[in-house]
């Protein structure tokens, strides 16, 4: 607490120091092709600033800025190569923009299999993080809104990502491409978890289903990379406040840096009383997260990123005691989660490029009465992760990249009752990989990449190659078929346990996507299929469990059937088994459901500046075991279904009404059953349903902007 307090003070203080007495310049053009053609809707900015304009239907644009000095204008425009224009801001009145277009090459070509881009960095969806976590019904959070695309698994009593079968902790995260260990708050069981990152402290988020380059190890199923801001040259400060939670955050800009920060503090006491849940609370959900980052451009070609993030999260509350004995007894859980990494990103002579960074992760959790009343665990982690990697573009044909990492983890678990026992767990995962980019043909593109690894165990190398070959005709449509290899070292849930110690699963991936992208509408299909070895089971052979994941996707989202309207429609089927943990035979795991659909509506009321959504979440049945027949997995639930609404006000120029609301018509979904570990004298066994802690949730929260420079993104009205 006294660590968050020292850094909310000191974003205080920074933001205290604004400049005052700034000059607008104005800024104005035309911006055509070369054949004098106007550009309509072309982009023209000024880097690292908010300031710019969008061209007319004559072409011209008109902005004013307060960048003083010389500056960097870029004007964008689909199919155009980007222009650059570096002159001083009082000299940037009346300019004529030619712009030249852009033919296919490795620089400007994105390979988007399995890939769903949000924000600056990709260009599949043309949305910040902001946009991402004021659609559909994801209060607020990342991971929620992640939910809603094609191949994610709606797993409701935990809110974590589940991908194409894949387990949870097969989805890895990374910030500035350095791992993050837990990218989750704590939560209570059958509690929908939050991600612990605010989305305004990211440009982009980079979700890969699968199929993902040699950079990224450590991953059976996903990789969710994103990237923070870039260095601002202007000071933002705001605020939002709901019943739940408070938080502050913003911007302090310095000549050739900048400070961000966020801190929030939520507690569901009151949330509780107004709508009570399934829990006998004794001690409501509370969380106090501060994160900051900090942005240093040394030159143009010399950029330094750092982000550090301090999270506490503590409740409890009463649990009947085993095998629904009604007899309760409290449960308690405290957890520090603290992240940090840094990285550097240089721009070398004859087209090179470095990147070099490092993180640390360390959580620890302290859980009272988790078999008996009186019992004390104590659970640790933590993780060093080191990477840096080369570029290099040759001609315009060929790109390659080659580089190393190395992974330091130690776990240990103590129990404390009458003496104190412990289990713990050291090592070192190490890797090198290389990937190459090369353009066969006109329309044919190909990355080939190699990854190897040391499996901790028995210290032997790795080899997991991973191909993409790409047709891509023109800016619109593209056909791609990958293929890759990958290994994750098994959680340390199980590793620290009997022979499972340093132990590895492995997975091959196969997917074919095609895609159709133009101004409205994006069409996507995707077909893959998943082999898993060497997964950990629970009888005497440890690590002879196998898997197989397979299924099709589908994603659709359109602009153009009626004026600011936009539908949504993601579908996925995927057929998986696994003998895996507590299965002993080959069978569907439980978190799996076939089918799952989702669907959302968003219109904009120009009139009143407010966006309105609904969604609809539908899953087929989740199999569970009846114990009352024979084998494993031999009954299903009834299907999932949420609708949620989702509305976006702008009340003033710096104020923003959010309301969310999932499950609106309050559903009682069902996801498992538990059963009771003796029958009664019939051979019936009393079971109870697994079901969210409460069906629907309210969200609703004030952002409001203290400086002219807004906190809080309003472009979108």
């Amino acid at each position: 607490m006294r660590k968050t307090n020292i850094i909310w003070v000191l974003g205080l203080i920074l933001f205290s120091l604004e400049a005052a007495g700034q000059v607008k310049h104005k800024v104005s053009g035309v911006v055509v092709d070369n054949k004098e053609h106007p550009l309509t809707g072309a982009s023209v900015y000024i880097k690292n600033t908010i300031d710019g304009s969008i061209a007319d239907s004559t072409g011209h644009f008109e902005f004013f800025t307060t960048a003083e000095g010389m500056v960097s204008l870029r004007s964008t425009y689909l199919g155009f190569k980007e222009y650059t224009l570096y002159n001083k801001v009082d000299s940037l009145s009346s300019l004529h923009i030619m712009m030249k277009e852009d033919g296919l090459s490795l620089s400007n070509v994105e390979v988007v299999a399995s890939n769903f881009n949000f924000g600056s960095y990709g260009k599949l969806k043309k949305l910040d993080a902001y946009d991402v976590v004021m659609t559909g019904s994801s209060c607020g959070d990342i991971f929620a809104a992640l939910g809603s695309l094609p191949g994610v698994q709606k797993v409701g009593e935990n809110g974590r990502l589940y991908v194409r079968g894949g387990d949870n902790f097969e989805s890895q995260v990374f910030i500035n491409g350095m791992h993050v260990l837990n990218p989750y708050d704590e939560e209570p069981s059958n509690t929908v978890t939050r991600s612990r990152f605010s989305p305004f402290l990211f440009k982009g988020i980079n979700f890969s289903l699968g199929g993902y380059a040699g950079e990224y190890g450590q991953a059976l199923s996903s990789i969710l990379p994103m990237e923070t801001t870039d260095v601002s040259s202007c000071d933002k400060l705001g605020v939002n406040i709901s019943p739940l939670s408070a938080a502050v955050g913003g911007t302090k800009a310095f000549t050739t840096s900048s400070l961000s920060f966020n801190t929030e503090f939520m507690n569901l006491g009151l949330y509780n009383k107004m709508f009570p849940d399934r829990y006998d609370w004794k001690k409501p959900y509370q969380k106090i997260t501060t994160e900051m980052q900090w942005k240093k451009e040394f030159t143009p070609f010399i950029i330094f990123k750092s982000y550090a993030s301090y999270n506490n999260t503590s409740l409890k509350y009463g649990v009947e005691t085993d095998d629904f004995d009604p007899n309760e007894r409290d449960l308690e859980m405290t957890e520090d989660n603290v992240y940090a990494n840094g990285a550097f990103y240089f721009q070398l002579p004859k087209r090179w490029s470095l990147f070099s960074g490092i993180a640390n992760s360390f959580v620890k959790e302290n859980i009272y009465g988790v078999l008996v009343s009186g019992d004390h665990y104590v659970n640790f982690k933590n993780e060093v992760h080191v990477k840096t990697y080369a570029t290099k573009a040759i001609g315009s044909r060929v790109n390659f990249k080659f580089g190393a990492e190395n992974y330091i983890r130690n776990y240990w678990k103590k129990s404390i009752i009458d003496s104190v026992s412990k289990l713990s767990m050291n090592y070192q995962s190490y890797a090198i990989f290389a990937d190459g980019q090369y353009k066969l043909s006109k329309s044919l593109f190909s990355n080939l990449s190699l990854r190897m690894e040391n499996n901790v165990a028995n210290q032997h190398p790795y080899l997991m190659p991973r191909v993409t070959f790409s047709y891509i005709p023109n800016k619109e449509f593209q056909v791609s078929a990958l293929f890759g290899r990958y290994s994750q070292v098994i959680g340390d849930d199980y590793d620290v346990y009997g022979p499972y110690r340093k132990c590895q699963s492995y997975a091959n991936h196969a997917i074919l996507s095609l895609q159709y992208q133009n101004e409205k509408t994006v069409l996507r299909m995707e077909g893959y299929y998943k082999r898993y070895s060497h997964l950990l089971t629970y009888d005497a052979n440890g690590l002879e469990g196998k898997g197989r994941s397979k299924g099709f996707d589908f994603f659709l989202e359109d602009q153009s059937l009626v004026p600011n309207l936009t539908t949504t429609l993601a579908y996925s089927f995927n057929d998986s088994k696994r003998k895996y943990l507590q299965y002993n035979d080959y069978v569907q795991p439980q978190y799996v459901s076939k089918h799952n659909f989702h669907v959302t509506l968003k219109y904009f009321f120009a009139p009143i500046k407010a966006i309105v959504s609904v969604s609809n979440d539908f899953a087929s049945g989740r199999p569970y075991t009846n114990p009352q027949k024979e084998g494993w997995m031999n009954a299903t639930t009834k299907p999932y279904n949420s609708f949620g609404l989702n509305m976006t006000f702008l009340l003033s120029p710096s104020v923003i009404l959010y309301a969310s609301a999932t499950n609106l018509f309050n559903r009682h979904n069902i996801f498992n059953y538990q059963y009771r570990s003796m029958g009664d004298g019939s051979g019936a066994f009393a079971r109870k349903a697994v079901q969210a802690s409460r069906d629907r949730f309210f969200y609703i929260t004030l952002f409001i902007s203290l400086k002219k420079t807004h906190a809080y993104e309003i472009s979108n009205f």
